[in-house]
């Protein structure tokens, strides 16, 4: 199984660096990791908003409120409903509608559709449009998101939740960075005391994704060289 060791030596071996190049320190490849986070997250969302499937590189991510083992979100009487502390972006949204026919109730999934801001504000603004149980609405607001109409006590709702930020923690043995990985400890007071527990946090991408994130960090250690590289030929260029 791969790590973030395994990502951080991979890179300086595909930019034919070595640590002593001042280009990939520990400090900048931590800067660096949330960056990568995000940005490969938002890539694999642009292929889900693109053929509406999950895909198994965004699949570890995918969580379901409503399911068996994590219940449904409730709205307050206005129609307001928190998102979990973990929220990312929004893949799915439905709700249960129990019609009584008869003295028999039957449940009906409903999808609650959820639309910026300019498509919401039309929604409730046009008669024909306006929503309905059967075809509710959904508009993001800060932290919180607003269904409309009133009436729905309690929605399910498939999101992506937020990657965990990795952290490159580490030893300087033999005047190069060691990774600890998580569950390891300091052998050395070189960055934290002896013994002190490792603070490392891996990337939560499955291992096939691995190759790509060593591509987008390499990308961007090549973009900074030949910034500064060209910075430093401009100053001695002015100053001839």
């Amino acid at each position: 199984m791969l790590n973030l060791g395994d990502i951080y030596a991979r890179t300086l071996e595909k930019l034919g660096k070595d640590q002593f190049g001042g280009y990939v320190t520990p400090n900048n490849f931590n800067a660096l990791l949330p960056w990568i986070c995000v940005y490969k997250i938002n890539e694999l969302l642009k292929v889900f908003e693109e053929k509406q499937e999950i895909s198994r590189d965004l699949y570890p991510f995918i969580v379901t409120v409503g399911s068996p083992n994590i219940p449904a979100i409730e709205l307050d009487s206005y129609g307001y409903g928190e998102y979990p502390d973990d929220y990312y972006y929004t893949a799915r949204s439905s709700y249960s509608q129990f019609l009584n026919s008869c003295g028999t109730y039957t449940e009906n999934l409903r999808m609650v559709e959820f639309l910026n801001q300019q498509d919401f504000g039309y929604r409730m603004s046009t008669e024909l449009m306006f929503p309905t149980l059967e075809q509710p609405i959904a508009v993001d607001e800060n932290d919180r998101f607003l269904v409309r109409p009133t009436g729905i006590t309690y929605i399910g709702f498939t999101y992506v939740r937020r990657p965990a930020t990795p952290v490159f923690d580490y030893d300087i043995i033999g005047g190069r960075p060691i990774y600890l990985p998580p569950g390891t400890v300091h052998t050395n007071s070189s960055v934290l005391p002896v013994g002190t527990p490792s603070e490392s946090v891996e990337f939560e991408f499955p291992e096939a994704v691995y190759e790509d994130l060593v591509n987008l960090i390499v990308r961007e250690y090549a973009i900074k060289i030949r910034d500064e590289f060209n910075y430093q030929t401009s100053q001695t260029k002015q100053g001839q």
